[in-house]
């Protein structure tokens, strides 16, 4: 069975023109956490002031808004943990985060 490797967009015509294409790795992904979790957060807090006029014929709406807001604060300390675990990571391997220059200024 034969594989065939796509590298760069380009498709190619015989099967041994893709052995002749190393595939490249990708770059890492491992971005900074805080600011999706602050972001989910912002935005259960405008859902629950957008439910508010609906809350006397739909009060489990504000209540699910309310919830999706408290869930938010466990995760945000878990996302705070987890991007300076990362920074710790980063500064003892030598490398510099994806947006970052090699200072670790963004």
């Amino acid at each position: 069975m034969r594989t065939l490797v796509i590298v760069s967009g380009t498709v190619p015509s015989r099967p041994d023109e893709a052995a002749s294409h190393p595939a490249t790795e990708l770059p890492s992904t491992d971005l900074p956490m805080v600011p999706f979790a602050a972001a989910g957060m912002v935005a259960w807090a405008i859902a629950t002031v957008a439910v508010l006029p609906f809350r006397e014929r739909h009060g489990s709406w504000f209540w699910i808004c309310v919830a999706g807001f408290l869930w938010g604060i466990p995760g945000l300390l878990v996302m705070i943990r987890h991007d300076a675990n990362r920074r710790r990571r980063l500064a003892a391997t030598g490398t510099s985060a994806p947006g970052e220059d090699p200072e670790g200024q963004p």
